[in-house]
């Protein structure tokens, strides 16, 4: 609605079937049923493509003009369409931000530009994605967009990495680029541990080897060169891949939506690489991944191949955290478990930052009806917790709207609380807005915004 300047409530719907259309290439179609009579800026504009198809210069100079005047219009629609007229080689940048921008950028061979794609228009950046006769970066750009709303698939973004990296002489310029290299590797299976029994002594035994004072003779043959550098220990494929892997999602932790695109990308290879102690080195970090997948058992896997002695307090504490916030995609939750926890993230974390993320936790448990420990009540009660309160009226007008029956209501008045900012509410404005998603049934919906509050990417964006 916003590309053609209309208000959501009076856009045609012709309009949205036409643009539609367009993106997939049925521009003759499109000009064939176009509406003749249509007011606005995308009918006029419409008639000076459709024009300029049928090359009719006359009409199209007409409609251009026509065009140009129209509420919301923009230079570069004018300039590309009389670029095309008079056939001049100076042209703007291709624009793919709705179907009739495209259809005119590929009318007049534009060149893709830094701000061709835009984020407004996720279907038509997937079908940017999808067609194989334009330019692969193009294409792995177009691709990053559509996966933020889920207009592609993370088996088609997969697919544009390994036609990359599969092209003569290609080397990697980005971490994700370096970790889809790595995973092209097999892994080497692990070699079986073998027992072998002690080997017997043979041979006469050197008697001055029993006395305190005895030195063994040095081997004059391999003298022992003290200042010689050490060789580097070669690490398995398995480790290099969960290492390239780790240092890609680390980077996307930029926020939580670049997380969350690049988590859905490597989702696969969470699932193949295996969790053992070489590969651990990134577990905190693929469990961060799997949590936003919502994959319980996979984020499961990886917690499980952290040691369990000799790990630092912050990764206990970022571990026992995970543990927590998968709980809400559990079916089990036992109140040992549920005490562990707890007990862990107290011992643990004590610096302020790390007590208002436990705290957050035992707000979206509260939401759940998750039973808190005394621990954990007696933290909540006595937090003063530097978040945006929700107003007492506004929590009253949530839950009464919920118990009426009014769940759009409630749905609408959660929504204008959180303003995208979810990390931001008090406990008691967070425990209550869980408890009412699950009331309505939206458990999934409650379950992501917990894990929106948890800001899980954050563990990952600290790195191991």
């Amino acid at each position: 609605a916003a590309q053609f300047d209309q208000d959501i409530d009076g856009i045609d719907p012709d309009i949205i079937l036409s643009d539609e259309r367009l993106a997939r290439g049925d521009v003759e179609v499109v000009c064939a049923q176009m509406n003749t009579t249509g007011e606005g800026r995308f009918w006029s504009e419409l008639r000076a493509v459709c024009a300029l198809q049928a090359g009719d210069g006359g009409a199209a100079e007409f409609a251009i003009e026509f065009a140009a005047q129209q509420e919301g219009a923009e230079p570069w629609f004018a300039d590309v369409a009389f670029a095309m007229l008079s056939e001049a080689e100076d042209r703007p940048p291709a624009r793919y931000g709705s179907g009739l921008e495209m259809t005119l950028s590929d009318m007049a061979g534009l060149e893709p530009g830094a701000e061709s794609l835009t984020a407004e228009r996720p279907d038509v950046a997937a079908l940017v994605a999808a067609d194989e006769d334009r330019d692969l970066s193009l294409r792995l750009a177009a691709a990053a967009l559509a996966a933020e709303d889920g207009s592609i698939t993370p088996e088609a973004h997969r697919a544009l990495y390994t036609t990359l990296i599969g092209a003569e002489d290609f080397e990697p310029e980005s971490a994700i680029e370096a970790a889809f290299v790595a995973l092209e590797r097999e892994i080497e299976p692990e070699a079986p541990v073998v027992d072998l029994p002690a080997r017997p002594a043979s041979g006469p035994m050197d008697l001055r080897a029993m006395t305190g004072n005895y030195t063994a003779p040095v081997d004059l043959d391999e003298p022992e060169d003290p200042t010689a550098p050490e060789e580097p220990a070669e690490i398995s494929v398995a480790e290099d891949q969960a290492r390239a892997v780790g240092e890609a999602l680390r980077q996307a932790a930029t926020d939580p939506v670049t997380f969350a695109v690049t988590a859905s990308l490597f989702g696969e290879a969470l699932d193949t690489i295996p969790a053992r102690e070489d590969t651990a080195v990134s577990a905190l970090i693929f469990a961060a991944a799997a949590l936003e997948l919502g994959e319980m058992d996979l984020a499961r896997k990886w917690l499980g191949a952290l040691p369990e002695d000799g790990v630092r307090d912050t990764r206990r504490f970022e571990a026992a955290l995970l543990q927590g916030y998968g709980l809400l995609l559990s079916d089990q939750r036992s109140p040992a478990d549920v005490r562990e926890i707890v007990s862990t993230l107290l011992e643990t974390g004590y610096e302020p930052p790390q007590l208002a993320a436990s705290m957050q936790l035992f707000s979206a448990w509260s939401g759940f009806d998750i039973a808190l420990p005394v621990m954990a009540r007696s933290v909540l009660a006595q937090a003063q917790m530097d978040a945006r309160p929700v107003e007492p009226g506004i929590l009253l007008a949530i839950e009464a709207a919920e118990q009426s029956g009014a769940s759009g209501e409630a749905l609408l008045t959660i929504l204008t609380q959180t303003d995208g900012q979810v990390e931001d509410l008090s406990a008691t404005g967070l425990s209550t807005i869980l408890s009412t998603l699950n009331a309505m049934g939206a458990k999934d919906a409650a379950r992501a915004l917990a894990l929106d509050a948890g800001q899980l990417w954050t563990i990952a964006a600290a790195g191991d």
